[in-house]
């Protein structure tokens, strides 16, 4: 089973998508995941990393996991799931039923 990772996040340009696919390659030979990385998708804004996910779980390739990692962006509620919170947030709804453990929330602190 391959990993695609659709993240939020990186800024305009050739030397960006450079610098985002180094920084995650890193973190994840850090996480001693080298030998079987996921590859990832730089959504740029969260909407972008959002429909590019929604377009790959509504059009599924065998052997291939979509997960999707965006910001908080605020504190999550104490009980609320993942997609609880980008639904209560964003209004988004989810592309399929059963999607529970494919969606990831950066903490706030990333971003500052």
């Amino acid at each position: 089973m391959r990993v695609k990772i659709y993240v939020e996040g990186g800024g305009e340009g050739e030397l960006a998508d450079t610098m985002f696919r180094e920084g995650w390659i890193e973190f994840f030979k850090a996480a001693g995941l080298e030998g079987r990385m996921p590859s990832v998708v730089r959504g740029k804004g969260r909407e972008r990393a959002f429909d590019l996910f929604q377009t790959a779980v509504r059009n599924p390739r065998s052997n291939l996991l979509p997960l999707l990692l965006v910001d908080s962006e605020e504190p999550v509620k104490k009980g609320h799931s993942a997609w609880q919170h980008l639904i209560a947030r964003d209004n988004w709804e989810m592309p399929t039923e059963g999607l529970e453990e494919q969606v990831y929330l950066m903490v706030q602190v990333m971003e500052t």
